[in-house]
């Protein structure tokens, strides 16, 4: 387990992909986008070097 930081863009990111929830038409096409955009700013941030 590795503690750091939580920058605000990826506190943005995982917002608007539980935002996704109040219009799930959509979370075909963004929550993959989401999803990426999250695991690039965890594995460039304080964690990445230990995944």
């Amino acid at each position: 387990m590795v503690l750091g930081n939580t920058t605000a863009g990826l506190l943005a990111a995982f917002e608007r992909l539980v935002r996704l929830l109040d219009e799930p038409e959509l979370i075909p096409a963004l929550a993959p986008l989401a999803q990426r955009e999250i695991f690039y700013r965890v594995l460039c941030g304080d964690a990445g070097s230990h995944l």
